[in-house]
């Protein structure tokens, strides 16, 4: 080809999805760089449309849900892990993992080693059984206390499991199986339930971060969008398979600037087991295994209670509140409060430091042997915190400012106390009729929190007044009924 006929051409790229190669051509010449890509265009319009089932399971297997399953799979054997799974079971399922993501386990030493990972009850490749993958075996749990049960025996009452012989050899796989071969047993297995999931309502299915990185970076590919072209043409179905680190490198070469990943801080341990033992009270069926988490979930409200007062965490947003305080040192010196030398600043750092103790070597294990099913006792938590805690405050003081819905935030403030003030009472420190005047000195706070506000605001002229609102108009707001002769709003206004 001479000089000037090269001049005269243009670059374009080969529109075969094969090929993505750049060639040269006449303006509004061929689309394609040759006969056989020219075929493979031809080949690849005529194809079939794919129904809407298919595209939502060729969505499916670029989600983080199908990914853990896959990796279960591998790990016993077999897909039949999932074995009788309903469209309701999956769904659940998908929450987990949405929800073990959410706990940014992951951030620090990446999705292989998650602080946080989904533990099975009843041990996933046992000797004689396999765990079941159903919401009622599986938790969010921690790396290490997971990798220091090992493969320990868990009492039969707890967990599901299937014996390891009546798994059919169509369906094993092992750790070298392509991920399609999985995927594709996966789907026989499950059959109709898991169309039926995929069609639920109001159901989204989301790509993980790499699966989308992949696809902006190939649909760069040949654009204006590409500022600096890839070394060569890459295929999607390559580019999912890509590791992120290499997919965060081309696209840093593509668009000329880093990929930016937020540094999320992770969960606190202890707020992650938290949350299981809410799921486990209330969904597994009823046995010893739900009566342990049952007993359990007070003890550990009360502890994130407490351990939050001294600033490592919030678990009520947009309020102020010390419900408890600290009343024992050790056996030589009692109470801390009796002895006249120990400053408020001394009792905190030693609360505080208490606390970091106690966490550690005594409610984050137990907290987790409930979990995985063991019979042990919680006697020994409630002990301690019966000995280290008073009540001091039952109800939190709200920080309200000008753009508060203040009847909003009353009715979402009450919902998350009434678990805490259940708490209390069931470790005997409060009263029921404590719990049962509780949200009237709720709204006394709000209402005194309003007046301070409306204070401040007072000083600039600009801005009119807010309305301060009456105790009765919070409770009814929140659907809290009193007899007219229950209470005396002044004295419950100078206790706020």
């Amino acid at each position: 080809m001479t000089k000037s006929n090269t001049d005269k051409q243009l670059e374009h790229i080969c529109e075969s999805p094969k090929c993505r190669k750049p060639f040269f051509r006449r303006p509004g010449g061929r689309a394609t760089c040759s006969r056989a890509c020219s075929k493979a265009l031809e080949r690849s319009v005529k194809a079939p449309k794919p129904t809407k089932d298919q595209r939502r399971k060729a969505k499916f297997e670029e989600t983080g849900t199908l990914n853990v399953m896959v990796r279960f799979s591998q790990r016993c054997g077999s897909v039949e892990t999932y074995r009788g799974m309903t469209a309701e079971d999956l769904h659940e399922f998908a929450a987990l993992v949405s929800t073990a993501k959410a706990c940014r386990g992951w951030m620090q030493d990446g999705h292989q080693n998650d602080q946080y990972p989904i533990c099975h009850v009843q041990q996933l490749n046992g000797t004689a059984t396999v765990g079941l993958s159903y919401g009622s075996n599986v938790f969010i749990g921690l790396r290490k206390l997971n990798e220091q049960h090992g493969a320990k025996s868990v009492p039969h009452w707890a967990g599901r499991s299937i014996p390891r012989t009546s798994l059919r050899r169509r369906f094993l796989v092992t750790t070298e199986t392509p991920k399609k071969v999985v995927v594709e047993k996966l789907c026989q297995l499950l059959g109709k339930e898991l169309d039926r999931y995929l069609s639920m309502d109001g159901l989204v299915l989301k790509r993980t971060g790499q699966a989308e990185m992949a696809r902006r970076i190939h649909n760069r590919i040949g654009t204006v969008r590409e500022l600096n072209p890839l070394d060569r043409p890459y295929t999607l179905a390559e580019l999912l398979e890509t590791d992120f680190e290499k997919l965060q490198a081309l696209e840093a070469q593509q668009t000329g600037q880093k990929t930016y990943v937020p540094d999320y801080a992770a969960k606190l341990p202890l707020n992650v087991l938290r949350s299981e033992l809410q799921r486990f009270a209330t969904t597994l069926p009823v046995g010893r295994h739900r009566e342990n988490c049952v007993a359990m979930l007070p003890l550990v409200q009360v502890f994130c209670l407490w351990r939050a007062q001294y600033g490592y965490d919030s678990l009520i947003p947009n309020t102020s509140w010390k419900p408890f305080r600290y009343a024992y040192c050790d056996t030589e010196l009692g109470e801390v409060e009796e002895d006249t030398g120990f400053s408020q600043s001394r009792i905190d750092a030693l609360a505080r430091s208490e606390a970091t103790r106690l966490e550690t070597a005594t409610f984050i294990p137990t907290a987790y042997n409930m979990l995985q099913g063991l019979d042990v006792s919680s006697s020994f938590c409630r002990g301690v915190l019966r000995r280290r805690i008073k009540l001091s405050s039952i109800a939190p003081i709200p920080l309200v400012d000008e753009e508060t819905d203040v009847l909003g935030m009353f009715t979402y403030v009450l919902e998350e106390c009434r678990q805490y003030w259940s708490a209390m009472e069931a470790l005997g420190l409060c009263t029921a009729q404590e719990v049962h005047y509780a949200p009237l000195q709720l709204a006394a706070n709000m209402q005194s929190a309003v007046e301070h506000a409306r204070f401040v605001w007072s000083k600039d002229c600009s801005r009119p007044p807010y309305p301060i609102p009456a105790i009765e108009e919070l409770l009814s707001a929140a659907g809290v009924e009193y007899a007219p002769d229950e209470y005396a709003p002044g004295e419950y206004r100078q206790a706020a």
